[in-house]
């Protein structure tokens, strides 16, 4: 049936840990792809009646901004997510249960919460105020 597995008996699913990390590792990129092809392919000029730049009543415009999001919070908050994805999951693999599950599902629950935090800060970094009434 299957060749032995990561126990040695036969009849089990060989393990695969670094599909785990790579789970963790390839999670943060859809928000920053997002931003890229907006920075690339996103309108370049402000919009009418405003003048392009930042301070004095002018704005950047919308490629400039997700340029902006992408250096000063994207790729940071990516960087710390794979870093705090990555040392979870290690600590979580020296519990017995928790490798016997799915390797993708081991690399997805320590990836979740920092991927629903980066989803929910993009939001409110784009809509304009994250604070209700503003």
């Amino acid at each position: 049936m299957f060749a032995p597995g990561a126990g040695g008996e036969m009849g089990s699913v060989p393990r695969r840990p670094w599909v785990a990390y790579l789970v963790v590792v390839l999670s943060p990129l859809p928000p920053v792809l997002v931003l890229a092809v907006i920075a690339t392919f996103g309108d370049h000029q402000p919009p009418a009646g405003q003048c392009e730049g930042i301070g004095f009543g002018c704005v950047p415009s919308p490629a400039t901004g997700a340029q902006l999001l992408l250096l000063l919070f994207a790729a940071p908050v990516a960087a710390a997510q794979i870093a705090l994805g990555c040392g979870a999951l290690a600590l979580l693999r020296l519990w017995e249960r928790y490798r016997r599950a799915p390797v993708v599902v081991q690399g997805l629950i320590p990836a979740a919460p920092m991927l629903v935090l980066t989803v929910a800060l993009l939001v409110a970094a784009t809509s304009g105020s994250a604070w209700p009434g503003g």
